[in-house]
């Protein structure tokens, strides 16, 4: 594969784990990250570089990425998932 596979993150909290895991994966790179909480953008940012911070998250959406990986509230997944599939983005 020619060209990393750029994932947006929504839910810095949860998320934060699977950015670790795409971190390390060769194919991949974390791109964007999404939540309402400023105070967990500024933890899940922390040595991390690259990397742009929405807290809205149409706005989000709009980032250039391949992938969305769905990280809020589970209650909110499938609204969330529906709006990124929609956006054109890998859920």
């Amino acid at each position: 594969m020619n060209k990393k596979l750029r994932v947006g993150i929504f839910g810095a909290r949860r998320g934060a784990n699977f950015a670790g895991i795409f971190e390390t994966l060769p194919d991949t790179e974390v791109v964007a990250v999404c939540d309402n909480s400023e105070m967990a953008i500024r933890n899940f940012l922390m040595g991390k570089k690259n990397i742009s911070a929405y807290n809205d998250y149409e706005t989000f959406l709009e980032h250039d990425m391949d992938i969305v990986v769905v990280c809020n509230y589970c209650i909110e997944h499938a609204p969330a998932a529906i709006k990124a599939l929609k956006s054109g983005k890998h859920v």
